[in-house]
């Protein structure tokens, strides 16, 4: 998901004032914490954006010169980094993500947020009908049929989950000889309660 300032920035650092104007938009985050809450409604705002999607747009109006001479830096913005650089953790939290169907009655405007006992889940919809379900502190087959809201929300589950970290960490040295590490490659921030750079979205593709 991309919040408002995350997405002004992309849209001026390539000139493109309407970029993602289609994507699919939540309206409303629906929060409940603790057993036997009752959800509450917050207004939110935030545009749902694939990789596959997020490629596809920006892509093309990148232009690539080739070039012989040897360049006087070098960027990292993915791995492998150059020794000695090594990445330092903060936990060990995992989450995973799975592909799920919403049923007809669930709002696709809407994405959901639930604790549990034995961890959380995240439901966000990219289109009427599919969304991305997140789990954590135990895979989505353990939370799911535990949930008192959000499998309400569900139809259908695929059985395959997709682990990611769930934990902040930071790479050290950042910066080297005529190199520098930045974005994810860099350090990343907890993808789950909102203090990341960009609210980056950690949906696969």
């Amino acid at each position: 998901m991309l919040n408002g300032h995350a997405l002004a920035l992309i849209r001026d650092v390539f000139d493109r004032a309407n970029l993602f104007h289609d994507a699919p938009c939540i309206r409303k985050r629906m929060v409940a914490w603790g057993p036997d809450s009752t959800p509450l409604a917050l207004d939110h705002s935030p545009v749902v954006v694939s990789e596959e999607l997020l490629l596809k747009e920006l892509k093309p109006s990148l232009t690539l010169q080739d070039s012989d001479a040897a360049p006087a830096w070098t960027v990292f913005a993915s791995r492998p980094l150059p020794a000695p650089a090594e990445e330092h953790p903060f936990g060990s939290r995992m989450a995973s993500a799975v592909a799920v169907n919403l049923r007809e009655t669930s709002a696709p405007e809407t994405c959901w947020i639930e604790s549990l006992e034995n961890g959380w889940l995240f439901l966000i919809p990219n289109a009427p009908g599919p969304a991305w379900l997140l789990a954590v502190g135990r895979a989505p087959a353990a939370l799911l049929p535990v949930s008192r809201v959000i499998q309400n929300q569900i139809a259908e589950a695929q059985a395959s989950a997709r682990p990611f970290p769930a934990y902040p960490r930071i790479v050290s040295p950042l910066a080297g000889d005529h190199w520098l590490a930045c974005g994810t490659a860099a350090m990343a921030f907890d993808p789950l309660c909102g203090d990341r750079t960009g609210r980056r979205s950690w949906l696969p593709q």
